[in-house]
């Protein structure tokens, strides 16, 4: 069973509201066989990451503007909202691919993260996703 197998049964364990949160990153790439994942990240609503806040330890991310919680292998993301966010929470859960029955960011909307990143394994990531585009 692949990465992200897995860590669709562990997220699916925790019993979190299916309409508070959407898989971002590279778990959308995982789940179309682009490449594997090593953790999932899951963007958050503000009602959801409050309430896991409650019981699990918050780190601040101020470089990102986004808080995080961490439960086993998946990392809870909360982005503070920003003037003119071009994708805040609400756009990416109304725009997720429904794969699985799981709410996926749409390749489209990672490859825009991906392309105004500077990490070396995200420009690898921009190659992989616009070669899987342009075959789509």
């Amino acid at each position: 069973m692949s990465n992200i197998q897995n860590f669709l049964i562990e997220l699916s364990k925790l019993e979190v509201p299916i309409s508070e949160y959407v898989i971002v990153s590279s778990g959308p790439m995982a789940i179309v066989g682009l490449r594997e994942c090593s953790d999932l990240d899951v963007l958050v609503s503000k009602k959801l990451f409050d309430e896991l806040s409650q019981t699990h330890e918050v780190m601040h991310i101020p470089e990102f503007n986004f808080s995080r919680v961490s439960i086993g292998n998946i990392d809870f993301l909360y982005k503070n909202p920003e003037e003119g966010d071009k994708y805040p929470f609400e756009k990416q859960r109304d725009e997720a691919d429904i794969i699985e029955g799981y709410p996926f960011q749409n390749l489209q909307t990672c490859l825009y993260f991906k392309e105004n990143s500077t990490r070396e394994k995200d420009k690898n990531d921009i190659v992989l996703i616009k070669e899987y585009l342009a075959k789509k």
